[in-house]
């Protein structure tokens, strides 16, 4: 009865519609994901974190051993497709899920089970790895991997570039009259903890509101303070080239709002 259920569950998970992008940075050596989904609070079970190492997702049915199971491989390997492969090898029902993960080493992976409903797909390349399942169409795929490769060639730091491609995912899956539910952002460096950990986990735009949230938190000093504080720097201090456009957008969003009044 209860492995039954748990094949329910795993049937009920991948109804839902899920795309999620995982990227790493090389010049600042960050790695991010954004993740958007009709399923409720996607942001709290997609991100899979290895500081300095890696960052993955896994989406369609959920499974939580997939963090102790990458960690554990992070820790031991650095090849991103050998690290995806320990944990897919030890999964009970690898086809119910998909996965990505990329390496700060310029190595990524995705696998995609052969239980995931139909426009299941995943792209990847040495600095991102893309995957969507229950998509209306297989172009939504095409699009963000362009998206993201346009904005990245732009010069936008990274929590930029992919809060970006994943407002013009939620633009396009609106167009086909798509609902999503929830997003979420997440940024990470060597630090043991995130630079951004930011979600929506339930809205009618949750990238629309995820956008407020982060430009809120930009604006923000003691957040940033605490958003870049490190164990060597523990007042805060930002990277340069981060740190120059949070200060630019501070002033402007500060003239704008005096301007307002």
């Amino acid at each position: 009865m209860q492995q039954n259920n748990q094949l329910n569950d795993s049937n009920r998970q991948a109804e839902f519609t899920t795309l999620t992008i995982c990227a790493h940075c090389c010049q600042t050596n960050t790695l991010g994901l954004a993740t958007i989904s009709s399923m409720f609070a996607a942001g709290a079970h997609v991100p899979i974190c290895t500081p300095g190492r890696g960052i993955g997702a896994i989406q369609g049915a959920f499974h939580r051993a997939y963090n102790v199971w990458i960690q554990d491989a992070a820790n031991a390997l650095s090849d991103a497709e050998t690290i995806l492969n320990v944990a897919v090898k030890q999964d009970h029902a690898p086809d119910d899920r998909q996965s990505i993960y990329v390496a700060t080493n310029g190595t990524s992976a995705a696998f995609t089970g052969k239980r995931i409903q139909k426009n299941a797909r995943h792209v990847i390349n040495s600095s991102f790895a893309l995957a969507g399942h229950g998509l209306p169409s297989n172009d939504i795929i095409d699009q963000a991997q362009e998206t993201f490769a346009l904005i990245s060639s732009e010069g936008f730091q990274l929590s930029e570039q992919l809060l970006k491609t994943l407002e013009h995912v939620e633009t396009s899956l609106e167009a086909t009259h798509t609902p999503m539910r929830s997003a979420a952002l997440f940024v990470t460096s060597e630090e043991p903890y995130p630079i951004f950990d930011l979600r929506v986990d339930d809205g009618q735009k949750p990238v629309h509101r995820l956008r407020e949230i982060y430009d809120e938190y930009l604006i923000d000093d003691l957040t940033l303070d605490f958003a870049f504080a490190t164990t060597d720097q523990p007042d805060g201090k930002m990277p340069a080239p981060f740190g120059e456009a949070a200060r630019w957008l501070k002033r402007t969003t500060r003239r704008w709002n005096r301007r307002s009044i």
